[in-house]
């Protein structure tokens, strides 16, 4: 018996199409759902709607960072970031104005570069990279110096010296809140740095580790030191990955490295250290047995740990350079077979925020939270760590 039919289709064709339809309807309904679900998901916990530059957490949770100030005396153009500090009920209270901060007649610009907290949340060293201008024919000097804050926004006035640390950059407070220790290098110097400590309340500032030169150190208060990469005095000489002790000024070996480019920094355990090897290779090892490495195949950039420390959320490329941030697993660690090169497998990058670039992020002490600088507005904003 012929179907039923309308319109002269098959009754059967027209539910069929019916069906259709409506799951394509479902389907439509679903998807807007789910990406208003996304978005949602996807506010901001935090947002500051300032044209921001840098920034840096304090232990806390507070948030100190910069904004672009960029001003005209006479004829002359200088920019001068004021600093600020955000509260974790997203409130905001300027820190330093960056158009009054004179130092004698010379004239001066600087950028901030970093921010570096005491682990009482109560003192900034925040990191400029200044010129000042040595005459009329706009000759001028450059170079990193450190300004010391505190969270009120008063300079710390060193005895004897100045609240401004020449020459100072990677700055670390201990855990005495008062005594802080850097790399420096003249500022015409083109190689190793070396460490130096100042007392804030006495003004003494004393050498450290004289003798060694240092490409980087990653400072950590569960180590009372750091880990550091120093560099040989001749290109036949061996790059070494050393633990350095602040308590009894003794610098261990742990590993001997084919090579370092960047980005050395310690996990949240204190147990493991990453570092780039090669523009596109990083390298994990463990500090409790440095024979434990793996590596990656991974493009150099800017990174944080996880906090379980299987893996980093990495920005590939330069710093302050708008790029995506992605999650990177990283391999198991394993002793190296001896004569054999450590496997270098590839690694799937998992980008977050649908591959948006970003010139700057952070994840937060507690490790629940990503800040990052927003593309074009350079707004600061905080969300929920993906």
């Amino acid at each position: 018996m012929e179907a039923e039919s309308i319109g002269g289709a098959p009754l059967r064709t027209f539910l069929r199409r019916g069906a259709a339809a409506r799951i394509l309807v479902a389907s439509a309904l679903f998807l807007a759902f789910a990406v208003a679900l996304r978005a949602q998901e996807e506010r901001p916990l935090l947002r500051v709607q300032d044209d921001c530059t840098a920034f840096g957490y304090a232990p806390d949770g507070r948030i100190a960072y910069s904004t672009r100030q960029i001003f005209h005396i006479k004829k002359a153009t200088y920019e001068r970031d004021d600093i600020w500090m955000m509260l974790p009920n997203g409130s905001k209270r300027r820190l330093l104005e960056g158009e009054k901060f004179v130092r004698g007649d010379t004239p001066l610009s600087y950028t901030v570069r970093a921010f570096h907290w005491s682990p009482d949340s109560k003192q900034l060293a925040v990191e400029l990279f200044m010129t000042k201008f040595t005459n009329a024919h706009g000759d001028v000097t450059q170079g990193a110096q450190t300004l010391l804050l505190d969270d009120a926004g008063r300079e710390i006035k060193v005895p004897g010296l100045d609240s401004l640390v020449p020459g100072a950059t990677d700055a670390q407070w201990l855990p005495d809140d008062d005594t802080l220790v850097y790399l420096t290098q003249a500022m015409s110097a083109i190689g190793p740095y070396s460490v130096k400590e100042l007392r804030t309340t006495s003004g003494a500032a004393t050498p450290l580790f004289e003798g060694h030169g240092f490409a980087t150190v990653a400072w950590s208060a569960q180590l009372r030191g750091g880990i550091a990469i120093e560099m040989p005095n001749s290109r036949a000489g061996t790059i070494r990955l050393e633990w350095i002790d602040l308590e009894k000024q003794t610098v261990r070996e742990l590993a001997n490295l084919d090579a370092f480019v960047s980005g050395l920094s310690i996990s949240p355990s204190g147990r493991r250290v990453a570092y780039f090897i090669d523009p596109e290779v990083i390298e994990v090892r463990d500090l409790d047995s440095p024979q434990r490495v793996a590596r990656a195949h991974v493009a150099v950039g800017t990174f944080y740990w996880a906090p379980d420390e299987s893996r980093i959320l990495l920005k590939r490329g330069p710093e302050r350079v708008s790029r995506d941030i992605v999650w990177i697993e990283l391999p198991p660690l394993a002793v190296a077979a001896p004569r054999s090169p450590i496997p270098i497998p590839e690694v799937i990058p998992q980008p977050i925020f649908h591959d948006l670039e970003y010139p700057e992020f952070a994840i937060s002490p507690d490790g629940r939270n990503l800040a990052i600088i927003d593309p074009g507005k350079g707004n600061l904003s905080v969300y929920p760590l993906p």
